[in-house]
């Protein structure tokens, strides 16, 4: 974890972000596959749906009932706001 936050401070906040989200999935992923290979196919579809959802929807529907909590008047990124509009469609 440390490592990966040196590296994600002296890059680019692009680099940081792709970094920061593949070895943060690595462990699931390793986690899946031991599943698959002992025959769990049922818990894993089951984990890897919630995981897409969570990160789809409920991470982004929490971020922003916060943000209306703190500030009274918020502006979204037009960008931002269209990435989360086809996260919505896809899930």
């Amino acid at each position: 974890g440390m490592a990966l936050s040196s590296i994600s401070a002296q890059t680019s906040l692009a680099v940081g972000a792709v970094l920061n989200a593949t070895f943060g999935s690595i462990i699931e992923l390793i986690l899946f596959f031991n599943a698959l290979a002992k025959g769990f196919t049922e818990l894993t579809v089951a984990a890897v749906t919630g995981g897409l959802l969570g990160n789809m929807l409920l991470l982004p529907g929490i971020s922003m009932i916060c943000g209306g909590i703190k500030f009274r008047n918020q502006s979204f990124n037009k960008i931002s706001a269209g990435v989360s509009s086809v996260l919505i469609i896809i899930s």
